[in-house]
């Protein structure tokens, strides 16, 4: 039994062991429900940011090192970091924004509309982000095999010691493999965090629906 069918079984045999709360408490326990859940959206968005600056030192620090990429390879990275971080500080802009409008809200009505956005929000977060991965690995990979000199000496080391008329259809196919498992990663620990919250915002609408109904 989920949390709405428990909040509709209570609200059918209610007794006097039981809190007497009318449609506006009701509203107003959701209300604070609601508003922590997207605060702690803000919050993940925030360590997200944190762990990404984290990881784009580090990966900064080791490119510096090597003088094999090429110019273009560079720009490239740097404009897709540039780009990733945009997308980031933009969105937590977005999570602030519902966190503050989701805790002001006045009505029944208006709850249930910011629930609705704050989901559309993180959605479309997520999918940003997953298309981001997938366009932004499939362009360095293409880049890199181009006009990265060390790599393209090994590949021509490769094909004149094992001549393979399908090496970039392999290639190609060993990267599905590991953008697919990138992805499914990515999506498994946005489901844990963002998705949690999410599947609770739901819960919490579904409760205001009955309630108006």
């Amino acid at each position: 039994m989920d949390a709405l069918d428990q909040f509709k079984e209570q609200w059918k045999n209610q007794s006097d062991n039981f809190v007497q709360h009318d449609k506006v408490q009701l509203t107003n326990i959701l209300e604070r429900k609601s508003t922590n859940l997207v605060k702690w959206i803000f919050v993940f968005g925030l360590v997200e940011f944190g762990l990404w600056a984290l990881l784009s030192l580090v990966f900064h620090d080791q490119s510096t090192d090597s003088s094999s990429n090429s110019e273009i390879f560079v720009n490239f990275s740097n404009g897709l970091e540039i780009v990733s971080y945009a997308i980031l500080i933009y969105f937590l802009f977005r999570f602030y924004a519902n966190y503050k409008r989701i805790s002001m809200v006045e009505n029944t009505k208006q709850l249930m509309t910011k629930i609705i956005k704050t989901r559309k929000t993180v959605k479309l977060y997520v999918a940003i982000n997953i298309t981001l991965l997938v366009i932004g690995t499939i362009a360095a990979l293409f880049l890199m095999i181009n006009y990265d000199p060390e790599l393209m000496a090994t590949v021509r080391d490769i094909q004149t010691k094992q001549p393979n008329e399908f090496f970039y259809l392999k290639l190609a196919g060993v990267t599905l493999v590991v953008l697919t498992v990138a992805c499914l990663l990515l999506l498994l620990v946005y489901w844990l965090t963002y998705g949690t919250l999410l599947r609770r915002l739901k819960v919490n609408y579904k409760l205001l629906q009955d309630s108006e109904e």
